[in-house]
């Protein structure tokens, strides 16, 4: 897993005295600025994909700041998840 630990500087009610608060964030994957759309789909929704296309379960949830690329990024899993699935599905005449 990775981990990154976020310091954040603040202030005391009384204006005058700051405190320090660190909130510690632990992942179980990490993607690059410089990933592309096909690697966050493989290291993501592609094992969920197909467990859901078995029968099973699954649920992809993206969380960010806004203005982070969620909604680009996700309309790119919907496009690579559909793909798999007809990809995989027989085909009708």
């Amino acid at each position: 897993p990775s981990r990154l630990v976020v310091h954040d500087a603040r202030m005391q009610a009384d204006m005058i005295n700051m405190f320090m608060n660190h909130h510690d964030f632990v992942f179980d994957a990490v993607f690059s600025e410089d990933a592309n759309n096909d690697m966050v789909y493989e290291g993501t929704a592609s094992t969920l994909v197909k467990r859901a296309m078995n029968g099973g379960h699954a649920t992809v949830l993206m969380y960010g700041q806004t203005g982070s690329g969620k909604t680009y990024t996700m309309n790119a899993i919907y496009q690579r998840a559909a793909e798999e699935i007809f990809a995989a599905s027989p085909s009708r005449s």
